[in-house]
């Protein structure tokens, strides 16, 4: 699947999404937002550009399978609310969704954004540790979304993968998306400059613990293993690149250019659509 291959309804919804999120990531206290994860902050010149625009490619699919997939009215999952794209395209195509977020740690930062999605879109918003609190009471879900959740935890994805899996009906589909640890610019910056594929030192050190940022990126080998070892059976995978047109510099569209032409171990990105193996 590739970007001509989205719907017109989930283009324009998603569309519609991105214009109602960025006058309140233009005035976000990104001070609040990055208290544990100083990276945040780096985002400031643009937050539309990095919050939204840069991970584009991964909500129009992840939307576009679910649209093209499940029945209207289908209820919806997403676990890590934070910029709430794919949630509110979700809702503006019919869907009832929800979502879980450990509000803790952002300090209030997000109280207008989930006003917003609750008020304007009918998402409920759970102020919810997946890790740890209770999830027997929750109803179960025709799909469950971990976009950009399991390379921020702090230690084995096994716990997270389960508890998604309780959250989901016998049929559910279950998409996990994640960043690509041997992506092409990652290699290159790693061979150049001996930068490892990580946040920095200076936003690692400097931010609260725990560190929300990136902790453990995956490679396609690795994404396979977790889920066949959770008890998934994968029916869709595929990798992604950044958009082009949100390279800032010849260099960042040259290699983009590269991984594009590559093999799929070089992308920006992953993502696999899983069911509960029988």
């Amino acid at each position: 699947m590739n970007i001509s291959g989205i719907s017109r309804e989930v283009k324009i919804a998603i569309h519609e999404a991105r214009e109602e999120l960025s006058p309140y990531l233009k005035r976000l206290d990104l001070e609040k937002l990055s208290k544990h994860n100083r990276g945040y902050l780096d985002y400031a010149n643009d937050p539309v550009g990095w919050f939204i625009d840069v991970e584009m490619h991964s909500h129009a699919r992840i939307v576009n399978f679910l649209y093209k997939t499940l029945s209207p009215k289908s209820r919806i999952m997403d676990i890590g609310f934070f910029i709430p794209v794919v949630p509110i395209t979700l809702a503006k195509l019919g869907f009832h969704v929800s979502s879980i977020e450990n509000l803790a740690f952002y300090d209030n930062a997000l109280n207008d954004i989930i006003s917003l999605a609750s008020q304007s879109h009918g998402i409920k918003v759970l102020d919810f540790d997946i890790l740890h609190d209770d999830i027997e009471s929750m109803n179960q879900f025709d799909a469950v979304i971990l976009s950009a959740i399991l390379e921020h935890l702090n230690g084995s994805p096994k716990e997270i993968l389960k508890r998604a899996q309780a959250l989901g009906d016998e049929t559910a589909y279950y998409i996990i998306v994640v960043p690509n640890v041997a992506a092409l610019h990652k290699r290159i910056s790693f061979l150049l400059k001996g930068a490892p594929p990580f946040p920095s030192i200076s936003v690692y050190f400097q931010s609260a613990y725990p560190f929300t940022g990136h902790n453990r990126e995956y490679t396609i080998r690795d994404l396979k293993y977790v889920l066949k070892q959770s008890g998934f059976e994968t029916v869709h995978f595929e990798t992604f690149n950044k958009p082009i047109v949100f390279n800032r510099s010849f260099k960042a569209y040259f290699l983009n250019m590269l991984a594009r032409i590559g093999p799929e171990s070089l992308a920006d990105g992953i993502i696999a659509v899983s069911r509960r193996s029988l």
